[in-house]
């Protein structure tokens, strides 16, 4: 979607770009953890023998919280309204 078209956009779907807004920093720290793990030759950040509170601290609850967060809005943003497609349009 582009800026020139977001007044074509549902009233509650407009807050799905604050829902990944809010999202983004879990992201960003699990991302981080993974490039750690692969690149730094820290034995606290190996995927196979690391530490555990590491590992919980910068992936599992990173993990739980962002899929927590987009189930949320989901259940929060209600049935989609039918759409029908013709000729390559949707309506």
């Amino acid at each position: 979607m582009s800026t020139t078209s977001i007044a074509q956009v549902e009233s509650r779907e407009d807050r799905l770009v604050l829902v990944v807004l809010v999202a983004l920093p879990f992201i960003l720290v699990r991302v981080t953890y993974s490039a750690l793990a692969v690149f730094v030759h820290n034995h606290d950040f190996s995927v196979v023998d690391g530490s555990v509170k590491i590992v919980i601290a910068m992936a599992v609850v990173e993990d739980f919280v962002v899929v927590a967060i987009y189930v949320a809005s989901g259940f929060a943003r209600g049935v989609l309204a039918r759409h029908s497609c013709t000729r390559g349009v949707w309506e």
